[in-house]
This record gives structure tokens, C-alpha cells and sequence, in this order.
């Protein structure tokens, strides 16, 4: 069994999970931009699990690395993607979500081509607090 641990940074996992992550600093069993796509067959990845990496992704790199995730995965592979939702005080997001980004994004799976791909269940768990508008505002304006 595959699994890909996307973005492991320093929370790796073990046994028959390949670590990857773009910066060489944390060690992953792959140093990979997910930008240049994943380095792996098509259909030979059992799971993926991304926590905290698709945000920094630009939309475009965004879509693309899903279309990615579809061509590596066997059918019915488990992916499981955690984002935070909304505004959050990080700048290097470049991508933002909400509750239903995914279903809307495979919605349109026809534009992206990502038809093989399905949203089983959502679990919509905050562990950031997301910013709204006027918060944000009054944080800028301390500034």
C-alpha cells in the first residue's frame, strides 16, 4: 500500500507513508514543488493526506495538483485535504476556501477534468479561527 504524505514539514509519518514536502529543510523522503507535479505512476497511490498545504498553492497550481492527486490515486483511494476556511493571518495563502470549494471545484469537474474525483463526506472542523471582513479591516487599519 501507497500513501502520500503532502506537505509533510515536520510532522512526517511512518511506515509505508512517502513524506514530501517542497522544502529540503524538513528532510521528506521527496523534495518536491507540487507545482512540477507528483513524481509517481498514474493510478499506484492508495491515500493522500495534505493538511495545510493547498492554501499556498495559486489557483491555477491548485487545480492542477488536483488533477494530479486524480491521475496518481487507484480507484476509490482515500484523499483527505484539510484547509482552513476564509481569511486566515497568514500571507502566504494564495488560495482561500469555504465550507463548499471542493464540491463547487468538482462541480465543475468537466472544466477542470476532474470527473474521477468525488467528494464522499465533508468534515468541516475549524482548528483556525478564519478572519471575517471586519476583523480584518480593523487589524489593517491598526497598521
Amino acid at each position: 500500500m501507497a500513501r502520500l504524505n503532502i506537505g509533510c514539514a515536520d510532522q512526517k509519518r511512518s511506515d509505508d507513508w512517502i513524506n514530501l514536502d517542497s522544502d529540503p529543510q524538513w528532510q521528506p523522503d521527496i523534495c518536491r514543488d507540487l507545482a512540477r507535479g507528483l513524481p509517481f505512476s498514474d493510478c499506484v497511490i492508495d491515500e493522500i493526506y495534505a493538511k495545510n498545504v493547498l492554501e499556498h498553492l495559486s489557483p491555477d497550481d491548485l487545480i492542477f495538483t488536483l488533477q494530479e492527486f486524480q491521475r496518481v490515486t487507484k480507484t476509490k483511494a482515500r484523499i483527505e485535504l484539510i484547509v482552513p476556511l476564509g481569511i486566515v493571518p497568514d500571507l502566504s495563502h494564495k488560495s482561500f476556501f469555504h465550507e463548499y470549494s471542493f464540491h463547487n471545484i468538482l462541480q465543475q469537474g468537466y472544466r477542470y477534468d476532474l470527473s474521477k474525483l468525488h467528494v464522499l463526506e465533508t468534515g468541516l472542523k475549524t482548528y483556525e479561527k478564519p478572519f471575517d471582513y471586519t476583523e480584518l479591516r480593523i487589524i489593517l487599519e491598526r497598521e
